[in-house]
């Protein structure tokens, strides 16, 4: 693969002057083997080092270079890199492409860059490089806080800084790389993703992103990741929702850069987290369990006060905590006493607390659950002031219980500064999963729980053109086969009538993007009189419909499909009507999608109850309503011209599904 030699090199040569001296002093300090030439004009010293004064002296091609030069030499110093042979370079020059605005000459120093490079492979530019645990290589001008480990998790970000604070933390996380990005200037993060995971000493991949390059090159990264059956986790930042405050839509008002993020890094099957300390801990379960992970948990701890903390964290994350068995619950009753009131989450009490052929049954009987996550609440006491070997007495028990059920063992302490870094390790080293905090813990099992494989086919392809309102949108969706309202059209007020529609009706003026704020919507009205207090009532527009009125309306949905480049397609589905910005009741998919991927959306809104019928209210028809949302996507997909479509609301019936409000823009021309 291309990156082979940069990322684990026997040979390397550093460019420059303190900089360098301190990706040197770092190679040193890992126990790199290999052979390091150091690059500057003047003789320089250091142990092992062999100095040259240029690139062209060396008798031999790294197979990294590392420059550390001021921008404007780096061009010539790639272009020589590349002319000797070597595997690849780490530009660590800022200054390019991120410093447009600032610097008038950045983008085409940029483009020099690229040119130079040509096919040799170059990290940055804007960018620390890279540590690879593994064979002790550190291309890497500052400190970072890692161990040289046999097998770990990849860890690949833009940011230079963050990867250093990922690199410093107490998780006990084996890393295996530390790869930064930088401008990606000539590669990219999926590169180093795809290099990461035919690695088979990786066991999981972490992206920090700021912004990708090509959706198509991410699917087949994600692709690759499933065939090798490693998982990737993903941050992406800048997820902030779009300023649209003169928006002609509520779908861009709910939708934005982060949901269509999130979206499709779950179509791709890629496990999404949104905060550094649960993407680290994920990470780390990842590199734990492969398999997929059901949403359960089993949950111990001496305490009724954590019991009771677990419970609450477990309703708010969703995270079911199944009953025990009778079998359990004889099991557990013969250890623990009569006492001892048994459920999940269980106190145990402090009856059997340092026994460890008791605390062994006890676990042994929990662990009979088949859950995703058996979970010790173990706060470790102060090494300082306390003694804490019977808490050794406790790992051993649980470690050494038996496992019939399959969870992952997992150790939690409720508060991070009591889960310190020495037993985080030792828990691994026994076949323990530590987490600083119950909030944690699951937050990452309802993030991998969440996990499914990357959806099969080619995501719908982005459209461009000038945009324009489609005129008469209810009637394009009429033509197209969509259940709407009879209605009839009008130019002007005084030509509307109520002709053959019976009572109520509805009167809306055409071509208004919020027709409500605007009085452009009058309903239920109910006679003669009704109609023309309405008719006086309408603003100025280029149109007005006369609709029957749905009456047996279970819920108002929203259903908006809009682009979101790079991503694709975004299907937003939500609560509708005039407070559907207020409620932000909401679910986000990549067209094109299922029916069975819309069920599932539905059932993740707050509204779902009330569309199955809450508190024996009757239901809506949940088939009619999801047969309508996909054949809206289909709309999509068949009408070339189309850009976006909202249709707000959808009413959601007793026996039906039918759009009642539609805005639609389509490329002009």
């Amino acid at each position: 693969m291309r990156l082979a030699r940069l990322l684990s090199p026997s040979t390397v040569a550093v460019v420059g002057g303190g900089w360098a001296h301190n990706v040197i002093e770092q190679l040193q300090k890992m126990g790199f083997d290999g052979q390091i030439a150091w690059i500057h004009p003047k003789p320089q010293s250091m142990g092992g080092v062999i100095w040259r004064p240029d690139l062209a002296a060396l008798s031999f091609a790294p197979d990294a270079v590392f420059v550390a030069v001021n921008r404007t030499q780096c061009v010539e110093l790639v272009e020589q890199a590349r002319a000797l042979g070597c595997g690849g370079v780490v530009c660590f020059a800022s200054g390019f492409a991120e410093a447009q605005a600032e610097l008038g000459d950045a983008s085409s120093l940029q483009s020099a860059l690229i040119a130079a490079s040509g096919k040799m492979p170059l990290l940055g530019p804007n960018c620390y490089g890279l540590v690879n645990y593994l064979d002790r290589v550190a291309l890497w001008p500052d400190q970072h806080g890692g161990l040289p480990v046999e097998r770990g998790v990849a860890i690949i970000t833009q940011s230079s800084n963050i990867a250093i604070n990922l690199s410093m933390t107490h998780s006990a996380l084996p890393i295996a790389y530390l790869l930064t990005a930088g401008n990606q200037a000539v590669v990219d993060q999926t590169e180093m993703i795809e290099a990461a995971l035919y690695d088979t000493r990786v066991t999981a991949v972490g992206v920090h992103i700021e912004g990708i390059q090509s959706a198509e090159v991410w699917q087949q990264v994600a692709n690759t990741a499933n065939t090798l059956g490693k998982r990737i986790v993903v941050l992406k930042v800048g997820q902030s929702v779009q300023a649209q405050a003169a928006a002609l839509s509520h779908t861009a008002a709910m939708s934005g850069a982060g949901h269509a993020a999130q979206a499709f890094f779950q179509r791709l099957g890629c496990v999404w987290v949104s905060h550094l300390d649960v993407f680290l801990n994920t990470l780390k379960l990842c590199h734990f369990e492969t398999r997929a992970l059901p949403n359960t948990l089993m949950s111990l701890s001496c305490s009724g006060g954590e019991a009771g903390l677990v419970a609450d964290l477990a309703e708010r994350y969703h995270i079911a905590t199944p009953p025990l068995s009778d079998l359990q619950c004889q099991q557990l009753g013969g250890v623990l006493g009569e006492k001892v009131h048994l459920a999940n989450p269980l106190d145990y009490h402090t009856y059997i607390w340092g026994d460890l052929q008791g605390m062994r049954q006890m676990f042994s009987a929990a662990l009979q659950s088949e859950v995703g996550i058996c979970m010790l609440v173990l706060d470790f006491p102060r090494q300082d002031r306390c003694d804490d070997q019977s808490w050794a007495i406790a790992l051993e028990a649980f470690a050494s219980a038996d496992n019939h059920g399959g969870a992952i063992k997992a150790v939690v302490a409720t508060l991070p500064e009591n889960m310190p870094e020495h037993w985080a390790m030792r828990c691994l080293e026994m076949g323990l999963l530590p987490f600083g905090s119950i909030e944690l813990c699951l937050q990452c099992l309802g993030a991998v729980a969440q996990w499914q494989p990357p959806a099969e086919g080619a995501l719908l392809a982005l459209r461009s053109g000038e945009l324009e309102l489609l005129d008469q949108p209810m009637q394009a969706l009429t033509d197209l086969q969509v259940n709407t309202p009879k209605r009839l059209y009008f130019d002007s007020r005084t030509n509307i009538q109520l002709g053959e529609l019976p009572f109520p009706c509805v009167l809306k003026a055409e071509g208004l993007a919020h027709k409500t704020e605007q009085g452009g919507v009058v309903l239920n009205i109910q006679s003669q009189q009704d109609l023309q207090a309405a008719i006086d009532a309408m603003p100025e527009a280029a149109g007005y419909s006369l609709e029957a009125q749905i009456t047996d309306v279970v819920a108002e949905i929203l259903v908006g499909i809009e682009q979101n480049p790079p991503f694709g397609w975004v299907l937003s589905i939500g609560e509708g009507g005039i407070y559907a910005e207020l409620a932000r009741d909401v679910q986000h998919l990549m067209l094109p999608c299922h029916r069975c991927d819309i069920k599932t959306a539905l059932q993740g809104l707050r509204k779902w109850p009330v569309l199955q019928g809450y508190r024996n209210q009757t239901g809506a028809n949940i088939e009619a309503l999801i047969d309508t949302i996909y054949q809206l996507t289909q709309c999509i997909e068949t009408q070339p011209r189309w850009q976006s479509l909202e249709c707000n609301p959808v009413l959601a019936c007793r026996d039906q599904a039918v759009v009642v409000d539609a805005l639609i823009t389509r490329s002009s021309g």
